[in-house]
């Protein structure tokens, strides 16, 4: 029950982990109730209500600066804006920022700045229009390294993350390059393996890049799937290799 509560309900009406101190907060009046009633089981039961007190205030007190707050089933996500800088966080995880001033937005930040494994395998790719695959979205940061004629595509399973990209920052839409999002509707089971049977426009050409940023959820099956669909002489981040094949 307490499973499917968390899965299921709590995502659609909690903005962020408020049922876990609320859980907590609900175990310790059991325990209190069910045994012996003692001065020190009444001061741990105090301890722990004011545990949960202190940890749902800081739960609370995060969320009020931001400018959006956002839970589904994949986790919350948070976009606050601070110094001229809007942030996309992922639980506690950076997954993308963006400078707010129109001369400065279209600069790549966070860890896909200009001397990044990423930025620099997308800018010495094959000259001419590059095919550019990315594993997972963010705020779209690699879009800024987009140029006319490139293709980029974007692969992310967690619509909330795309819709948070597309509203909350403009990586995507001042990118002046084609870009493509393919989201959960179009991915069967998941991201990694879409991007398996990736064709993409101009029939079977193959990714030239493919810098992947998706965590822990891609393992050695759906890498060698992914690797393969390369093209031979494509670059790939050495980190994004790594994780791939840990």
């Amino acid at each position: 029950v307490g499973a499917l509560f968390a899965g299921l309900l709590a995502p659609r009406i909690f903005p962020d982990y408020y049922e876990f101190p609320q859980a907590l907060a609900v175990c310790a009046l059991l325990a209190w109730i069910l045994f012996e009633r003692s001065s020190a089981a009444t001061f741990r039961f105090a301890l722990t209500l004011f545990l949960v007190g202190y940890v749902s205030w800081i739960a609370i007190d995060s969320a009020k600066g931001a400018r959006l707050a956002a839970r589904n089933f994949y986790g919350t996500l948070r976009v606050s804006d601070s110094g001229g800088v809007r942030k996309l966080l992922h639980g506690a995880i950076t997954h993308g920022s963006q400078f707010l001033a129109p001369d400065h937005r279209r600069q790549a930040t966070t860890y896909y700045g200009p001397a990044s494994g990423a930025a620099l395998a997308i800018e010495h790719a094959t000259p001419g229009p590059r095919r550019i695959g990315l594993v997972g979205l963010g705020a779209g940061t690699l879009a800024a390294y987009g140029r006319p004629g490139d293709y980029y595509r974007f692969y992310e399973i967690n619509p909330l993350v795309i819709r948070v990209a597309e509203s909350d920052f403009t990586y995507l839409k001042d990118c002046p390059a084609r870009v493509e999002v393919v989201g959960q509707s179009r991915v069967l089971p998941a991201a990694k393996v879409r991007l398996s049977r990736a064709r993409g426009g101009g029939g079977r050409r193959r990714p030239a890049v493919t810098p992947a940023r998706a965590g822990s959820g891609i393992r050695r099956p759906r890498a060698g799937c992914l690797l393969r669909r390369l093209d031979p002489r494509a670059l790939a981040d050495r980190r994004s290799v790594s994780d791939l094949l840990s």
